[in-house]
């Protein structure tokens, strides 16, 4: 997962590696920063355990990024993975973004 104005930046190889990991973890979840949701990867499988409800993201029905992670750590533990870094980030700026949720 990336937020839309993210930029990914670094290495073929890095993101070689970034991907190898996600295939070493089927089921599962792989947290890259913390409780962000950028470069946040998840499975299917996972995702289709948590209950999202109706609603929308602009009337703030769901989840934000920390409450959303946080939930699956306590919830999933043993489906969580960390990613190792490589050489390998993002850059974005959602700071001045009236629509970002």
């Amino acid at each position: 997962m990336l937020d839309d104005d993210c930029n990914v930046i670094g290495s073929k190889e890095g993101a070689d590696n970034y991907l190898k990991e996600i295939d070493q973890h089927p089921g599962m979840f792989g947290v890259f920063y913390g409780t962000l949701l950028k470069l946040f990867a998840i499975s299917k499988e996972v995702f289709a355990l948590q209950d999202y409800g109706d609603g929308k993201v602009e009337d703030g029905d769901f989840f934000e990024d920390i409450l959303f992670v946080n939930t699956l750590e306590k919830k999933y533990p043993n489906k969580k993975f960390c990613f190792s870094k490589y050489k390998l980030g993002e850059k974005s700026n959602n700071f001045n973004d009236e629509n970002s949720t």
